[in-house]
Parts: C-alpha cells; structure tokens; sequence
C-alpha cells in the first residue's frame, strides 16, 4: 500500500500542474488519451503514480513514482495564527500575509504593518 503522504503529494504535483499538461497535450495530439488515463484515476483503475508515470513519459521527462515523503519533525507547519494590523495602531485595517508574499505595508505611512 503506497504511503498516504506520497500520495498527496503526488495527487499535489498532478492537480497543479494538470493544465499545463492539458495544454501541451491538445498541441501534441494526445489530449483524448490524456483525459482516458485520467478517467481511469477518478474510476480507480489507475493510481495515481502511474497516471504521473504515464505523463512524465509523453512529455519526455524522468518520473520520481517514489515521491517526497519529509523527514519526520521536518513537515510544513501552518502559519501562526493572527494578523497584521496597523503599525500605529492608527486604524482598524488587517491583513493576512501569503507565503512567500511581502509583508504587508500602511498605505498612508508606507511602514510595514505589525503582526499581532
């Protein structure tokens, strides 16, 4: 039984990238075996690691079926929890912060905004 975190991740990796696969697959001529194999992972025939072995294979790219499981401690962790906030205290406006996203300024002052 394949290990449900590998899984996820694999299930991840397809979904996100699946438009872009989509795209290619309609210029190269192959979209109606694409959504055939696809098919076969939504009536589960087909698990997800071959679907992604079967796409890596069309488009010519070395596939990982083994996957990413991370170190044990190592896992993503979710942001804390709060917002950020006026940094004067000046106002009532909050802001929440995306990952990787800049910190989120006052618009009347320019100062980044205090998390709190």
């Amino acid at each position: 039984m394949q290990n449900r975190a590998v899984a996820a991740d694999e299930w991840t990796y397809l979904c996100q990238g699946l438009p872009q696969v989509r795209h290619l697959a309609r210029q190269r001529g192959w979209a109606a075996e694409l959504e055939h194999v696809l098919d076969g992972l939504r009536d589960g025939t087909r698990s997800v690691t071959a679907v992604l072995e079967w796409v890596c294979g069309r488009l010519g790219v070395p596939s990982n079926s083994r996957g990413y499981v991370p170190v044990p401690g190592q896992e993503a962790v979710a942001p804390p929890a709060g917002s950020y906030a006026c940094p004067g205290r000046r106002c009532r406006r909050t802001e929440t912060r995306e990952p990787g996203a800049a910190l989120p300024e006052c618009a009347v002052s320019g100062e980044p905004m205090s998390f709190g």
